[in-house]
């Protein structure tokens, strides 16, 4: 193999059609290595390397150089400094080094494996018209998938996942481990999977419009709850608002459970928001509130006894009134008190049935179809009157949300799969 070493000056340099060995030494060198399965060594300065044809390795080493891959099967090293990286044709393996680097990713490409290592790197694969596997490695990456199924690893640091298309046209499906986004726009861009990603970033389509944001480290973390957890949070959307989650809402609020918040907070949380007093204004008295939270949660009007007490004390202020709702819910799993009759045990396992039914519609609309429209999650609740024809005609109501959202700007669906068992499956 031909060997050629350069000088340590600023060298301009045309290999032969062979399988050559270059070496730039020092200079802000520009190399062009021509045909063949060629060797380059960029050498000290900020270097141009060119590999064109056949299977080529290219070293940047230090300096802010340039490395272009070509046709062939390439392997790039950037090394020290901030380098741009450009793969073509070919299942190309690039490194990018130490430095904030930019990695550029054409159309007809193979199927590639990049990696950024260390530093605040750009990944631009946009152009790539087949699927490819990325690491972010250290440092706060920004990743950009292209046409085809690629893996999208952000690696340590606050790494970001960039998409050409709206938020409206993508199911980003959580679940424990690696996480996947469809793209359902005309074209789309395929199926990825998402790995150690922190904030997913969607091309909103105009240039006075910021991008929208969807920050995983809020809204992603619900996954590894058990189901009873996950049902609990489900149970509050219907005593407080009689209606399903909506999915955005629910993972908000699963993320922030797996973070620490307990679930009193959370009930005093619920209680001191928009929707909330929106429900249950100021000038709601305390009966009406109770009233409706009993019809919410047990569709029925209140035994006189447990009515009477329960006003009693919210007037008298010794039970705030989220309190009285974690009460309500946690009445309707407790067990029966010794020498209960049989009519009292009968009306609570009624209650407990009418419950699980809502928390079953809920979970469907919310966690297994992914939907967040709030009009339709209160549509979908009010369908249920407690029958078993009412159940199906909610779930037919979900499934038919479900398929328009599914139209290529239909909203944005954020399924959890692996917590919950679908109950209407089959």
């Amino acid at each position: 193999m031909p060997t050629y070493d350069l000088t340590e000056n600023d060298d301009s340099f045309a290999a032969s059609n062979g399988d050559d060995l270059i070496r730039g030494l020092g200079g802000n060198d520009m190399i062009d290595a021509r045909f063949g399965n060629d060797t380059v060594r960029g050498g000290a300065g900020d270097d141009t390397i060119y590999g064109r044809d056949q299977d080529d390795l290219i070293y940047g080493d230090a300096g802010n150089d340039s490395l272009i891959g070509g046709l062939g099967t390439d392997t790039m090293f950037g090394g020290d400094g901030n380098d741009l990286l450009a793969g073509s044709q070919g299942d190309d393996e690039i490194h990018a080094g130490n430095g904030d680097d930019l990695v550029f990713l054409g159309v007809l490409e193979g199927s590639d494996r990049i990696f950024m290592d260390a530093g605040n790197d750009i990944l631009d694969g946009a152009a790539a018209d087949s699927a490819f596997y990325a690491e972010g490695g250290t440092g706060d990456d920004e990743l950009r998938s292209g046409h085809g199924d690629d893996t999208l690893d952000g690696g340590a640091d606050e790494d970001w996942a960039l998409f050409t298309s709206g938020m409206e046209s993508y199911t980003l499906t959580l679940q424990r481990g690696d996480l996947s986004i469809t793209d359902r726009s005309a074209g789309g861009t395929g199926t990825d999977t998402l790995r150690s990603i922190e904030n997913l970033e969607f091309a909103t389509g105009g240039e006075d419009t910021p991008n929208e944001v969807f920050d995983l480290g809020t809204f992603g973390g619900m996954a590894n709850l058990s189901a009873d957890q996950v049902e609990s949070f489900v149970e509050f959307y219907i005593a407080y608002f009689n209606r399903a989650p909506d999915a955005v809402g629910l993972n908000f609020w699963g993320t922030a459970f797996a973070n620490g918040t307990s679930l009193a907070e959370m009930a005093s949380l619920f209680i001191d928001q928009d929707e909330t007093r929106a429900t249950y204004p100021a000038s709601m008295s305390n009966a009406d509130f109770a009233t409706t939270v009993y019809n919410n949660v047990l569709g029925r009007v209140a035994d006189q006894d447990g009515y009477d007490f329960w006003v009693g004390v919210l007037d008298d202020g010794s039970v705030g009134r989220d309190q009285f709702i974690r009460e309500i819910l946690a009445g309707v799993r407790a067990d029966p008190p010794q020498g209960a009759s049989a009519a009292f045990i009968a009306q609570q396992r009624a209650d407990e049935d009418y419950l699980e039914a809502k928390v079953d519609i809920g979970a469907y609309f919310a966690i297994h179809k992914g939907l967040s429209d709030v009009s339709d999650a209160s549509a979908a609740m009010a369908l249920f009157d407690g029958s078993a024809a009412s159940l199906n005609r909610a779930v037919d109501a979900i499934d038919d949300y479900h398929q328009d959202a599914l139209s290529e700007d239909g909203g944005f669906l954020l399924p959890l799969i692996g917590v919950l068992d679908d109950p209407f499956s089959g």
